[in-house]
């Protein structure tokens, strides 16, 4: 009996022994991914802040780009209602130069 109980009490040993070494390969091999995790979310963090920085950039740009076409616009607004206003006297005075022209040759001058 005591050769049976050694038998098992060894291949219980062996088990252990086994599952432990087993055990510790998974160890190791979370602890890296751990490791990797870690320097992946590390990473991560640092591209935020970059993209951070890039998105109030790019913000700041839009902005300022809005500003100058508010501007350009009502710069074309008054331009427009100037060549407006200096079209309608162009043409007031090319029609009384005709009309002058025509009084002209009604008179044969």
């Amino acid at each position: 009996m005591m050769d049976e109980e050694q038998k098992i009490y060894a291949a219980y040993a062996e088990w252990a022994d086994d599952r432990s070494k087993e055990l510790a390969f998974d160890i190791q091999d979370a602890q890296a991914k751990i490791e990797e995790l870690v320097a992946f979310i590390g990473k991560a963090d640092s591209d935020v802040a970059e993209l951070g920085k890039e998105i109030e950039a790019l913000e700041a740009e839009i902005a300022k780009l809005t500003a100058e076409k508010a501007e350009a616009t009502s710069v074309r607004k008054e331009e427009h209602a100037e060549y407006l206003t200096v079209s309608k006297d162009l043409g007031e005075s090319v029609d009384a130069l005709e009309r002058a022209v025509q009084v002209v040759k009604a008179q044969n001058y």
